[in-house]
């Protein structure tokens, strides 16, 4: 079976037409789907690798079994005057597919499902993200007056929909439910970690007596919501008790309005910008410097970030939204927004024996986000998902 995978993921692709990501779209991803279908056609955006691009720190995402029908963006004005020629770009490609699958919120998803709707294709969605809080919170006035249609959009696409995948236990069910078959499964890619990664951690909380802290955060520097300027009043809120603070922060995007934002602030020297690294070890490696890793964050789905920052037994503090209350108790958390709250929880994270106690909790609970135990529940959904499109090819009515 021949399936599609709609997103608005850019992609960055060479002279010999092979694709690259600078996320979480690596080649590996697709096997999560071609375990149980024969093909995977990619519909989504795309930029050509120039001068500008180090595409050593992309990702492959080629492969065999793996091809991609590239669409023009229709996520702003300009694209909106383009959307029936992606349009029908999307209707050529589903006429050679079997279903479909679309990741929301995302324009291109919407509009595949239109399509697919339009042509009695069968389709399944996965949820990763709050469309509301994502639109309010990416810093536009534009984004604001959008966020409720793409809300109320998203949540009346997904209610009809046979087959929804979630990355969250409760949270986005609650607020995007459906009529369909559901399965909550996060899209984070963590291999079961060996215990010396958990004894080295308690090995590096021992043996900081220098005073000095580093604090990690991984987003896309392109997005408002992920809660950096929080991070930056924060650490300028502490700078008395804790002047030995370092933040680095990774994730692609231009850095240069936040370098400004930490000037203004007056912590420009206690941040640093390490770009984009390749998904995996080299990210790994990265969360092995951290002492604490924050996520303060406006919205959030189920943040894979802080799901490999607990992986590698990083103490961990975030903000109350979306899926982090799932992941972190209650007294490593704090409202979105509040930089004095959050400064608090990093002062008092500095106790030896809290950062032990969380790192050994964090990495005991990370275990549920293996890879071979997301594996199984999403494959089993997917062959739910694949049996129920065989059935409706055969005129089998299925639910």
């Amino acid at each position: 079976m021949k399936i599609a995978f709609a997103h608005d993921h850019v992609f960055y692709v060479d002279e010999n037409f092979k694709f690259y990501t600078s996320g979480d779209f690596s080649y590996r991803i697709w096997g999560r789907y071609l375990k149980v279908f024969r093909e995977v056609v990619v519909i989504s955006r795309f930029k050509n690798i120039d001068d500008t691009v180090n595409i050593k720190k992309l990702s492959l995402s080629s492969g065999k079994n793996v091809k991609f029908a590239p669409v023009t963006n229709i996520n702003n004005l300009k694209g909106i005057l383009k959307r029936q020629k992606v349009k029908k770009a999307i209707a050529d490609t589903l006429r050679d597919c079997d279903a479909l699958i679309s990741r929301l919120p995302s324009e291109i998803g919407l509009l595949a499902i239109d399509v697919a709707k339009q042509l009695n294709i069968p389709y399944a969605i996965e949820l990763v993200g709050e469309p509301f809080s994502a639109l309010w919170y990416h810093g536009s006035f534009v984004g604001k007056v959008y966020a409720p249609i793409l809300s109320y959009r998203v949540k009346r696409t997904i209610k009809d929909c046979n087959f929804v995948l979630y990355v969250t236990k409760e949270y986005l069910q609650r607020k995007y439910p459906t009529n369909g078959y559901t399965e909550s499964c996060s899209n984070v890619e963590i291999n079961a970690q060996l215990i010396d990664i958990l004894h080295n951690r308690i090995k590096k909380i021992e043996q900081n007596k220098s005073g000095k802290v580093v604090l990690g955060l991984i987003g896309s520097l392109q997005a408002a919501y992920k809660g950096i300027d929080t991070a930056f009043h924060a650490l300028k809120y502490i700078e008395e008790e804790l002047p030995n603070i370092q933040l680095r922060i990774l994730g692609p995007g231009n850095p240069n309005k936040w370098r400004e934002m930490a000037k203004k602030i007056g912590v420009e020297d206690k941040v640093i910008f390490d770009g984009v690294l390749p998904a995996g070890e080299a990210v790994y490696q990265w969360l092995d410097q951290v002492d604490l890793y924050i996520q303060p964050s406006l919205t959030e789905g189920l943040p894979r970030a802080l799901i490999e920052a607990m992986s590698r037994g990083c103490p961990a503090i975030g903000s109350t939204v979306g899926g982090i209350p799932e992941l972190l108790p209650e007294d490593c958390m704090h409202n979105p927004k509040n930089y004095k709250e959050l400064g608090k929880l990093i002062l008092n994270s500095l106790n030896q024996d809290w950062m032990k106690e969380q790192a050994q909790r964090n990495f005991h609970v990370a275990k549920n986000y293996y890879k071979d135990v997301l594996d199984r529940k999403r494959t089993m959904f997917w062959e739910k998902f694949r049996e129920f499109c065989e059935n409706k090819q055969k005129g089998v009515i299925t639910k």
